[in-house]
């Protein structure tokens, strides 16, 4: 009998190998552990992951970094996985257990369960049915961020704490019930939930964080008796809500008539519910407008603030698109930044705080922007205070401001003078930078410097640029693409400011107007492609030592013809003068420069001009490049600078003029005589005296000389005496050098 089994049974195992009998083929599994006496297994036909406590009692899941879950780095698990059931046993889902299992529609939980992890369920994007068990005290933050398909979710009364972003963007759910045992709805705990339209806060809830139900569908909320803060944008984007409503026993908050959220005393305007419309009239009770306050109410037209305001606090009107006009109290002493940033309705404002200066982006892009009275109080601007305010025609700046802080006009694209009043005593970064009608505007007498992008893209602005003696730096592309400024002069000492160049990085490229440069103090650094692309550049003179030449500083100046350096150059670094295909000499008048590159002029034409001072002979080694070196020598130079009256002690009744010459000498060049001519109005008498004693010596070779006319008696007093003094030279340079005439009479002094 046994052998005919065995026969049986090989056959029909022969049968099955040969097609004639349908077998079923065994599932294939994919198992392991996730947790101290935690396995799971997944079944690679059904698709379902399976979690299972197999100790005694419970046992919670580990917690695990992004995508290093066994499920995520599994790619069977993470690429095919459906369904996923946990166990009853199991406490605990992890952190990041579950997280990206992108193709899984639905989860079940046991019982035991008490606690999910952060991003335990993150990022499901199909996951559509989950049951939250009873006993859950605490969700993670994000655990179900993201999950977009989620439609619905019971919250069990036994929660108690919950992460921030827990459910971010869950855009499917259609309604929300937080329970009481929540007490602290933290930061953006549903923000994105799209589609609820119904949401409930149980009794025993105390505070609402920032975003936490941001951009919901509601069109109502009642705020129980235990809430006690609601924070900034708690509702924003909440556009269909139109009020809210806060039990009358709340003893931290109430609502306005037309549904606004202050302090139970009335003294703080917490928050207007987003979905308001019209105009609201500010409690008479109200000392401060929260910061937010009014943030986004687009359909807010009109505000009144009442005298008795003290504070408007940061934002609070900020994105009120719908707002006109608005008239800030003198009562208020305290404004916070960015009050009406990007009111783009706002026409007018009247700002009457008692303040020193105005917030900081006060006004930023409020583009329809029209009329501002500061009235009486403010001296001083504030950083980005009018930025992009394209409507603005104009704006007189209070006569105290010392400074045009940076932003503060950038973008006013309207604007076609401005009065710097001379108080000014410096430009910040991008103060003017767009401001594409720009024509007219001065610079102040005491002006210092000039930030970065200052007058960047002002391509109106017509003007010969002359800066002051008192300013000392021009920041990086201040000037750039300023095409009608015609020329530049600066007067004071250009300084660096550690790394800071004197002159910034394209401080005037493309400023295609500039026909000559003229620097008159000394200059750090003038720094790459500080006059780039000014092609209508013909001329160009230092006056003082220059301590860099920074990079390309000319290029593309093709209209360039001379440069002159009448001080120091300290060094001159790479193709300074690229495609300066114009250029025709120029002008050292120091000893050869540091050279740290192979091509620092950066032009091929031997027959560029370098007219260089003789007696520095470095550079007939022509250390610039293959030019024609053409050496020069500076004559002595020779002025009448002072005349002494001197009294001889002993004849009371005669008096001595002395006539004092200042000699400056110059190597190559020897002073064969000197002398200094005197003539007389009165009678026409001419006398020259031989300036053979030195009066005076200086360290640099420099000296003074005199000649003294003796012996002037009273009737001559009144008679005027001409000086002037006379060079023989020879040497670098032949020949004879006047100086200038002074004169004087005795009773030029006397009286």
């Amino acid at each position: 009998m046994k052998k005919l089994l065995c026969c049986i049974a090989a056959a029909f195992l022969m049968a099955a190998m040969l097609c004639l009998i349908p077998v079923t083929a065994l599932a294939a599994e994919v198992t392991g552990e996730c947790g101290d006496g935690v396995v799971y297994s997944y079944d690679t036909d059904t698709k379902v992951l399976t979690v299972s406590y197999t100790g005694e009692g419970t046992g919670a899941m580990n917690d695990y970094n992004a995508r290093q879950s066994p499920f995520y780095t599994t790619t069977a698990i993470r690429n095919n996985c459906l369904q996923i059931v946990v166990e009853e046993g199991v406490t605990y889902i992890g952190n990041n257990a579950f997280y990206f299992l992108a193709k899984v529609t639905d989860v079940t939980l046991p019982e035991t369960v008490t606690g999910i992890g952060n991003t335990a369920f993150g990022a499901m994007s199909v996951l559509v049915n989950i049951n939250l068990p009873d006993a859950i005290t605490h969700i993670g933050q994000q655990a179900f961020t993201n999950d977009r398909m989620m439609v619905g979710i019971d919250l069990p009364a036994s929660l108690q704490t919950m992460g921030r972003q827990a459910f971010n963007g869950c855009s499917s759910l259609t309604h929300l019930e937080i329970p009481g045992g929540l007490t602290d709805i933290p930061d953006s705990a549903f923000n994105g939930c799209l589609d609820v339209a119904s949401l409930t806060i149980a009794e025993g809830v105390e505070t609402i964080g920032e975003s936490a139900f941001a951009a919901l569908a509601i069109t109502e909320v009642t705020i129980p008796s235990t809430v006690q803060s609601i924070a900034f944008n708690a509702f924003g984007g909440c556009n269909n809500l139109p009020a809210f409503n806060v039990v009358e026993d709340n003893p931290y908050l109430a609502n306005s008539a037309d549904g606004v959220i202050y302090s139970k005393d009335f003294t703080t305007l917490f928050i207007c519910p987003p979905g308001f419309a019209g105009e609201h009239s500010i409690d008479t009770r109200c000392r401060v407008i929260n910061e937010h306050a009014f943030e986004f109410c687009s359909g807010l037209t009109s505000v009144i603030i009442p005298e008795g305001v003290e504070e408007i606090a940061f934002n609070a009107f900020a994105e009120c698109t719908g707002l006109t006009t608005v008239t800030i109290p003198e009562s208020v002493t305290v404004l916070g930044d960015q009050i009406f940033y990007d009111c783009t309705s706002l026409v007018s404002a009247y700002v009457y705080a008692n303040v020193n200066a105005t917030s900081n982006y006060m006004f930023y892009n409020c583009s329809s922007l029209v009329t501002v009275d500061l009235g009486e109080h403010i001296e001083q601007l504030s950083d980005g205070l009018f930025s992009y305010c394209s409507s603005l025609p104009g704006f007189d700046i209070p006569e105290t401001a010392t400074s045009i802080p940076r932003y503060c006009f950038n973008g006013c694209t309207s604007i076609t003078e401005m009065y710097l009043p001379e108080s000014v005593t410096y430009i910040d970064a991008s103060a003017f930078e767009g401001c594409t009608a720009l024509t007219t505007i001065n610079i102040p007498s005491g002006l210092t410097g000039l930030g970065e992008y200052a007058f960047r893209f002002c391509s109106a602005l017509t003007m010969d640029l002359v800066l002051p003696e008192s300013c000392t730096r021009i920041g990086s592309m201040a000037f750039q693409n300023c095409t009608g400024i015609t020329s530049v002069t600066v007067n004071g000492d250009l300084e660096d400011d550690g790394y800071i160049p004197a002159v910034g990085m394209g401080a005037f490229t493309g400023c295609t107007g500039i026909t000559y440069v003229v620097f008159n103090g000394n200059v750090g650094t003038l720094d790459q492609r500080v006059f780039s692309g000014c092609s209508g550049i013909e001329t160009v003179v230092f006056n003082g030592n220059v301590g860099i030449v920074n990079n390309y500083a000319f290029q593309n100046c093709s209209g360039l013809v001379s440069v002159t350096f009448n001080g120091e150059v300290g060094q001159i670094r790479n193709s300074v003068f690229s495609n300066c295909d114009s250029l025709e000499y120029i002008y050292f008048s120091s000893d050869v420069p540091e050279i740290n590159s192979n091509k620092p002029i950066g032009i091929n034409d031997p027959d560029l001009i370098i007219y260089y001072p003789g007696q520095f002979t470095d550079w007939e080694n022509m250390p610039l490049g293959d030019y024609t070196y053409i050496p020069y020598y500076t004559a002595p130079y020779i002025e009448m600078v002072w005349i002494e009256l001197r009294t001889r002690p002993n004849e009371d009744e005669w008096r001595d003029m002395r006539f004092i010459a200042y000699v400056r000498e110059c190597e190559g060049c020897t002073i064969e005589s000197r002398r200094i001519e005197l003539t007389c109005e009165g009678n026409g008498r001419k006398v020259t005296v031989e300036g053979k004693n030195v009066f005076e010596t200086f360290e640099d070779g420099s000296y003074t000389f005199t000649a003294v006319l003796k012996n002037i008696r009273p009737q001559w007093f009144d008679m005027t005496v001409y000086a002037q003094g006379f060079l023989t030279v020879s040497g670098g340079f032949e020949g004879e050098i006047e100086s200038n005439v002074i004169w004087a009479c005795v009773n030029d002094f006397e009286n």
